[in-house]
């Protein structure tokens, strides 16, 4: 009989991997629920889109953190799904001849894939609000509730960015500002391209904002599976993604003289497993270099930063729910909502809770 795969399946989460990340987004967040005021960021003290903006950024900079537990759990159950697709593959192979289908093997499949997509868009939204916090210290003229991590990277690894190398959207952004923003903005960018090249191999974060992209609105990468070992040695499952994920499937196909030249040449585990580390190495060292940045910006009395460029209202939804009215909250008299002291803080300085009402 074939040998099982070995369960590689952890207890607990691997929290070291993020470790980084997670410390850099905490030190973040707590850093700028110090500095809500409007005064600190040079906003004029009733406006609701200045608290708006502050608000947003310290939320950013709390969500980095959650997308990369997200991200985590995501490998985990990545794992375990692993574990037993891959089994239910060898178990049957020898004894048919074939890949089994059938209802079961769909469902473990469409978990897998699930896992995997989900992987890559929570890394891709740890560094996507990790960008937020980047645009609004650095006084960028982007919107900060659309800022993107991909618009804040250099068109070349080899330029010298952001003197060079930059995309037409960054050249706009950074357009006209006076001396002091635009050297916050060029020391800030420089730490995110130093950041990413130092957090893994040449190429790495472009390919896995690739492959983010694909899962959230492109065609699926074909999956491609591969057996190692006979009946007496046992099979061992391989499973590799995509070397270039921002093609189609017809044109990695195409393109390509051999597998090694449309896969990469290692399982899926240890490219998700390693895109997890390297992102959180990543957050860790913009982290560091906006925590510097932020505190030259809040004593700099000549850095002002229009709110108009960073921020614009979003307009109500008029979506009333599919069932509305099914799980509607009446508060009755002597109602209290409990919350954190740091949430209530961010309330009262948004102006939307008394002081007198924190507890």
């Amino acid at each position: 009989m074939a040998e099982l795969q070995h369960d590689e399946r952890s207890p607990v989460l691997e929290t070291a991997l993020i470790q980084p990340g997670i410390d850099a987004s905490e030190q973040m967040e707590s850093m700028l629920a110090s500095d809500l005021h409007a005064i600190i960021w040079r906003h004029a003290p009733h406006d609701s889109d200045g608290a708006d903006l502050r608000d947003y950024v310290l939320g950013a900079a709390r969500s980095v953190r959650s997308n990369l537990y997200s991200a985590l759990v995501q490998l985990a159950s990545y794992r375990e799904a692993r574990y037993k697709l891959d089994n239910a593959l060898i178990l049957a192979l020898p004894r048919t001849g074939s890949i089994p289908r059938g209802p079961h093997i769909d469902e473990l499949g469409a978990r897998l894939n699930a896992h995997q997509q989900a992987l890559f868009t929570a890394l891709g939204a740890a560094l996507d609000c990790t960008a937020a916090v980047c645009v609004a210290v650095s006084g960028l003229k982007m919107n900060v509730r659309r800022a993107q991590m991909p618009a804040l990277l250099p068109t070349s690894d080899d330029a010298d960015f952001p003197t060079e190398g930059r995309s037409q959207s960054l050249k706009r952004a950074m357009r006209s500002a006076p001396e002091r923003v635009a050297e916050l903005q060029h020391q800030i960018l420089r730490g995110i391209r130093g950041s990413y090249m130092s957090a893994g191999p040449p190429g790495w974060l472009r390919w896995m904002l690739d492959a983010r992209n694909t899962a959230v609105h492109r065609e699926q990468s074909a999956s491609y599976v591969f057996f190692e070992g006979d009946k007496k040695t046992g099979l061992t499952v391989y499973r590799n993604l995509q070397r270039h994920p921002q093609m189609s499937n017809l044109q990695s196909v195409r393109s390509a003289d051999s597998p090694a030249a449309m896969l990469l040449e290692e399982d899926a585990m240890v490219t998700m497993r390693e895109c997890v580390r390297s992102t959180g190495l990543v957050v860790n060292g913009v982290g560091a270099v906006i925590e510097t940045e932020w505190a030259k910006r809040r004593i700099a009395l000549d850095i002002r930063v229009p709110i108009s460029e960073q921020w614009d209202a979003a307009d109500p939804s008029t979506f009333d729910g599919f069932k509305p009215g099914s799980a509607k909250f009446v508060p009755k008299p002597g109602t209290v909502l409990l919350m954190n002291p740091r949430d209530s803080a961010r309330l009262a300085a948004g102006g939307a809770l008394d002081s007198s009402e924190k507890r």
